[in-house]
């Protein structure tokens, strides 16, 4: 197609042609190929795909049947508690040599915890909170953060080479947090 334009309209000219026709052809497959509808996020909520544009990355995580099939992929194991506040597992994810993460309940009354390599905060929670308070659970700081009255919706601490994170969409008290620390490595 370029060197018919070429040409036909000679070097410069036909290759700006061509190059137009090109651009307009992906962007007129790119208006066919994109999605609508509802995307499911962090923590259950959702978002319009029509708003945003339409070219994505590969999505990076993997659903997993048990805690096992996730350690496969993330390439380190996780333990985690079979209920969490009165919630069952409702899915698990992986990313490959990189992260774990449970999601337990349901949208809009769910809390994730996850695993990841590495130290920092790996919650992807971004919001600004009134309190935060660091506790020790063990020999481990534990930082907890939420908008007062006791009740934490953050929970992150680094152990052994790894990042957690707790995140619940309804807070929890202090003992609650405590007792979920045990029980995740």
């Amino acid at each position: 197609m370029a060197k018919t334009a070429a040409k036909r309209f000679g070097s410069a000219t036909g290759a700006l042609v061509a190059c137009t026709l090109v651009a307009g052809v992906l962007v007129a497959g790119a208006g066919l190929a994109g999605c609508s509808g509802k995307a499911s996020g962090l923590l259950g909520g959702t978002h319009d795909d029509e708003t945003e544009d339409p070219v994505q990355i590969p999505n990076p995580w993997r659903y997993c049947a048990t805690l096992d099939g996730a350690a496969d992929i993330a390439g380190f194991a996780m333990t985690a508690p079979e209920q969490v506040m009165g919630k069952d597992v409702a899915f698990i994810q992986a990313v490959q040599d990189s992260t774990i993460q449970v999601f337990f309940g349901d949208e809009g009354d769910r809390v994730l915890i996850r695993k990841g390599v590495g130290e920092g905060d790996i919650s992807g929670d971004y919001n600004s909170y009134d309190v935060t308070q660091i506790i020790t659970v063990g020999e481990t700081p534990v930082t907890m953060k939420g908008n007062g009255e006791g009740l934490y919706s953050t929970v992150v601490w680094t152990a052994g080479g790894y990042s957690y994170a707790i995140l619940l969409d309804t807070p929890a008290i202090v003992d609650t947090i405590i007792d979920l620390v045990w029980h995740i490595s």
